[in-house]
């Protein structure tokens, strides 16, 4: 695989990488259910014309801001293809038109939720936008949609067919998805049950330039990236993965967990780091929640680590690296059984 990072951003709970130390707010509905939200920037109309703003949904203002912000950050004027991933699209934009087809028993609907509403939406006003006539494509479902992606445009590269890619996810959260979440029994207010996910809901976006060409600007070396689709013989999976790009399990620096909040007594995990005695052990979902694409959020942290070289406090479990920090090894659960590793380098 072996991309580089040339460009990053994401729009998240936590801000910055600067903010990181400050941990998120956590919110509440009416009804008390916790959740992370996105601290959006309030330099929107710097980068997006205000007149199409005045349209856009939250989904949209934070996934196309997010992806311009990148595009800037790694001085790239035009990209050769468009990918994002998202889990649900653009919840709200489905919300207004479900709950306005009700409200009007199906009559004099207002069209622009529902067009909105698309899966593509984004990756398609981003190609409007910069006026992008290259390969633009959108991955949607439960699980593995950002990872999708990033396999699509290596495979891009890999043939020849784009040199520049950008890539990208998103989720929002709104009330009624909250409600719907906690009723279906996938978070509780009470972290302490150990049959379900000890994490709470959240949201973001986050976005990459990948490219097959090396500069001494880049934030991190994408060596490769693998989809586990079952929770049996992980450790092994793991071993396997390593084995594909001849690195030794003493050899990582560090680990980025995407697991519950007792991370260190959860079984399914607690055999990965056993394989792992001497590397650092990092996590991240209480920072950014979980969602169906926060590997993007994780990616983007390794990525800013291994760039500046600094972990921040609020992301260790256990420290037990003192070397340079040479690698990354991510290993986030995702939808299912489902989990998704990505090896980066500096």
């Amino acid at each position: 695989m072996e991309l580089y990072i040339k460009g990053i951003n994401t729009i998240s709970p936590v801000g910055s990488f600067d903010n990181i130390d400050n941990l998120p707010e956590i919110k509440a509905t009416e009804e008390g259910l916790k959740y992370y939200s996105c601290i959006e920037p309030l330099a929107y109309k710097e980068i997006i014309n205000p007149v199409l703003i005045r349209r856009m949904s939250r989904a949209m203002k934070i996934g196309i801001a997010s992806a311009l912000f990148c595009l800037k950050d790694a001085k790239l004027e035009m990209p050769d293809a468009i990918i994002t991933g998202t889990g649900l699209g653009c919840v709200e934009d489905s919300d207004k038109f479900l709950v306005s087809l009700i409200e009007n028993e199906e009559k004099m609907l207002n069209p622009t939720p529902f067009i909105q509403s698309t899966h593509n939406t984004i990756s398609s006003q981003i190609a409007l936008m910069l006026k992008c006539h290259g390969y633009n494509s959108t991955y949607a479902g439960r699980g593995a949609c950002f990872e999708t992606g990033i396999l699509d445009a290596s495979m891009l590269i890999s043939d020849g067919e784009a040199s520049n890619v950008l890539v990208g996810a998103y989720d929002e959260l709104i009330q009624n998805q909250i409600k719907i979440l906690y009723r279906l029994g996938q978070f509780r207010n009470n972290n302490t049950i150990k049959n379900i996910s000890g994490n709470l809901p959240g949201e973001g976006a986050a976005f990459f330039v990948l490219s097959d060409k090396q500069s001494d600007t880049d934030y991190a070396k994408l060596v490769g990236m693998d989809i586990i689709s079952s929770d049996n013989f992980l450790t092994e999976n793991i071993c396997d993965f390593l084995n594909k790009y001849s690195i030794e399990l003493k050899n990582i620096n560090s680990i980025l967990l995407g697991s519950e909040n007792f991370i260190l007594e959860n079984s399914k995990y607690s055999d990965v780091i056993n394989i792992f005695p001497y590397s650092n052990l990092l996590w991240f979902k209480h920072l950014c929640g979980e969602y169906m694409t926060d590997s993007s959020f994780a990616l983007w942290l390794a990525s800013n680590i291994l760039k500046t070289q600094n972990i921040p406090e609020k992301v260790i479990i256990k420290k037990n690296n003192t070397s340079a920090l040479d690698n990354i090894l991510i290993v986030n659960k995702i939808s299912g059984n489902q989990t998704a590793l990505f090896l980066l380098k500096k």
